[in-house]
């Protein structure tokens, strides 16, 4: 299971809509809500991430960077609103 010990990392992103791209502090640590962390849904075949973002971050655009065990990384862009 190579995306069981990756990491789940956040930056700034640009926005392909023109929308602000946040500011951009580097990478930090994603943070999962609550207890719920990542899990595997054998009955959807997909892994769940319950992400916490900020307030601060709406009207941005920010990238979820998930590491695989295999040292690949796996971007994600998002526009908060």
């Amino acid at each position: 299971n190579p995306v069981a010990d990756g990491s789940f990392t956040i930056d700034s992103a640009a926005c392909p809509t023109g929308a602000t791209a946040g500011l951009r502090a580097g990478r930090a640590t994603a943070s999962a809500a609550g207890n719920s962390g990542l899990r595997y849904d054998a009955s959807s075949g997909q892994y769940l991430f319950n992400w916490k973002t900020e307030r601060t971050w709406a009207g941005t655009c920010r990238e979820l960077i998930v590491g695989t065990s295999d040292g690949q990384e796996h971007r994600l862009t998002f526009q908060f609103r």
